[in-house]
């Protein structure tokens, strides 16, 4: 089985769609997470697929899938002043996948949004996080990190999304940055061993402005 999440920052070409079909049809994907896609692009690209859609209403996540699943739910965030966010978690015989896009100015919205998610009996969890780990960077990229965020006005990278999601058995598998600032934030993340894990590079492509992450389960 091969997953894979995609944030793509609006997606309103048919030459981007016609790109990204071709990606999932490269890597032979069977569950596609998106975010920050329009429902009928959404829709769109299940039918060309011919893959089954699910979205939420006025939310930017979506679900495609090859294989029908036996139950899916579909949840709304909310935290104080910030904008809502949702999840969309589909089961099959094997277990359920979970795909999100978290909150991008505060890591305390990002966790207040997790803690209303049932990850209990989740396996896959997947999407734009907007969370940095600081695993990932050595101590010299971590400070630069650090610096660029204090002069663009935003708050200090924090790894409380990751280690919260450490201690409920998630394994977070080893990747590289995502987004052009050079920092992680779209993941794979699971209760179980994975064969494989890597980044397609769809950025400099000029398809979106995050890499693609693909697992095979």
């Amino acid at each position: 089985m091969r997953v894979a999440t995609l944030n793509v920052h609006g997606m309103a070409s048919y030459r981007d769609m016609a790109a990204l079909l071709l990606l999932v049809k490269t890597h032979r994907i069977t569950i596609l997470g998106l975010q920050e896609v329009p429902m009928r692009t959404a829709e769109l690209i299940g039918r060309t697929l011919n893959y089954y859609v699910y979205t939420y209403p006025d939310s930017s996540n979506a679900l495609i899938t090859k294989d029908l699943p036996v139950s899916v739910e579909k949840h709304i965030m909310k935290w104080e002043e910030f904008e809502k966010r949702s999840a969309i978690k589909a089961c099959y015989s094997w277990g359920c996948l979970m795909v999100t896009h978290l909150d991008h100015l505060s890591e305390d919205a990002r966790l207040a949004q997790l803690r209303q998610l049932n990850l209990a009996d989740v396996d896959i969890l997947m999407g734009d996080l907007n969370s940095s780990w600081s695993v990932d960077y050595t101590p010299e990229l971590y400070s630069r990190i650090s610096r660029s965020r204090e002069v663009a006005l935003l708050e200090e990278p924090r790894d409380d999304v990751i280690d919260y999601l450490l201690s409920l058995s998630f394994i977070v598998h080893l990747g590289e940055s995502t987004c052009p600032y050079g920092t992680r934030v779209d993941y794979i993340l699971t209760r179980r061993p994975i064969l494989n894990y890597y980044t397609v590079d769809t950025i400099q492509s000029h398809l979106t402005d995050h890499k693609m992450v693909v697992a095979i389960v």
